[in-house]
């Protein structure tokens, strides 16, 4: 994940959500106003194999999580929705212990504009 993030990144900054298959169609919309705004820095962590596989066949900047999410399966993580909830805040973690600024959104989170520039007219 660091390595994609190092390749895609804008000046140190990430735009990451994530989703399963059956969120398909509200991972691709959401990739669709994320291009749109010309967003080359957005991945989506694929939380199963059948998403990633749909993504990277698209040519779309995806991670996939799947085996991570097996290594929840000896936690009190037993639902997967658990499990992606847990993961997804694992792996913006690490990209932000890496370095990266990260905007972490939901799928259903439709980027209309641009919000970088308010975003960094933020204090810090």
């Amino acid at each position: 994940l660091v390595s994609m993030a190092k390749a895609i990144q804008v000046e140190g900054l990430v735009i990451v959500t994530s989703g399963d298959w059956d969120y398909r169609d509200i991972v691709l919309n959401w990739v669709l106003h994320a291009h749109r705004l010309k967003y080359s820095n957005a991945v989506v962590l694929a939380m199963d194999r059948e998403l990633f596989a749909d993504l990277r066949r698209r040519r779309i900047a995806a991670f996939d999580t799947s085996q991570l999410l097996h290594a929840w399966n000896d936690t009190c993580l037993q639902r997967h929705i658990q499990q992606v909830r847990m993961e997804r805040q694992v792996a913006v973690a690490a990209l932000v212990a890496s370095g990266f600024d990260v905007l972490h959104t939901d799928a259903t989170c439709v980027l209309i504009r641009d919000v970088l520039p308010f975003v960094r007219d933020q204090p810090a």
